[in-house]
């Protein structure tokens, strides 16, 4: 298993599922818990396609966020390893 295939996709989680993953990712992380709340708000109540979009939270915060996480929207059309569209439904 790659590390890619590893992240998990916060938009397959509900709203409070996917609060409680990353309060837990940003006290490990040092972080206040409120973090979560500003990433959650951008995600369900004015999305974001990427983390690097949600401007509030510090460049450093966004890139660990990458790394641990992914945001695939439900039914989007996703490139597969063969260059090819597929598509991800949850």
């Amino acid at each position: 298993m790659s590390a890619a295939s590893a992240k998990v996709n916060l938009l397959d989680c509900t709203p409070v599922a996917a609060h409680e993953l990353l309060v837990a990712f940003f006290r490990e992380h040092g972080e206040p818990a409120y973090r979560a709340n500003q990433v959650v708000r951008r995600l369900w109540q004015a999305p974001v396609a990427t983390f690097d979009a949600i401007s509030e939270l510090p460049k450093r915060l966004r890139e660990l966020l990458s790394d641990a996480f992914e945001l695939i929207f439900p039914g989007a059309p996703q490139r597969t390893m063969d260059l090819g569209r597929g598509y991800h439904f949850p």
